[in-house]
């Protein structure tokens, strides 16, 4: 009987191990995360190189200001991605310690699944801020009803309130 329990205990500690290096699957999650983030910093240079070219030939400073905040929108996606697969990396498949990588910021240092959300959270805060302000720009004249200005601000607020409850 002593035999029997020793074994399933062997089982079962191979069946964790086993699942447990699942997690390693997350590094395409990570990949995936990068080459988007990647693509989306290299989309921002190139509409940051057609706006300035552009504007050289329109001097159209307005038209200029509202497309460079949609490039700023195009980087932030791309740098939350970016963070996003750090984060992933570093709390399913690699523990980066500050003597592996001296460059790695305590921002970077993720404890548990929250810490990124955090992190993601105020990211996204940050994008729908700008997508207010791009509306302001494009649509400031053309409004019918003064709530439509609000949808946008009172959805942040919704979001950051929700936030704040998650903490």
């Amino acid at each position: 009987m002593a035999d029997q329990c020793s074994k399933e205990k062997t089982f079962m500690d191979k069946l964790a191990i086993g699942l447990f290096s699942l997690r390693h699957v997350a590094v395409i999650a990570v990949f995936c995360s990068m080459i988007g983030a990647v693509f989306l910093l290299g989309l921002g240079v190139l509409k940051t190189w057609l706006i300035v070219n552009s504007f050289f030939v329109d001097f159209s400073v307005s038209l200029a200001a509202v497309e460079l905040i949609k490039v700023a929108d195009t980087f932030l996606i791309g740098l939350a991605l970016m963070i996003f697969a750090f984060g992933v990396f570093d709390l399913f498949v690699y523990k980066v310690s500050a003597v592996v990588c001296p460059a790695k910021p305590d921002w970077l240092t993720f404890r548990t699944i929250d810490d990124l959300k955090q992190v993601l959270a105020k990211i996204i805060l940050v994008i729908l801020l700008i997508a207010f302000f791009e509306f302001v720009l494009k649509t400031s004249s053309s409004l019918d009803e003064a709530w439509e200005l609000l949808a946008i601000p009172v959805g942040m607020v919704l979001f950051a309130w929700a936030f704040k409850l998650l903490k």
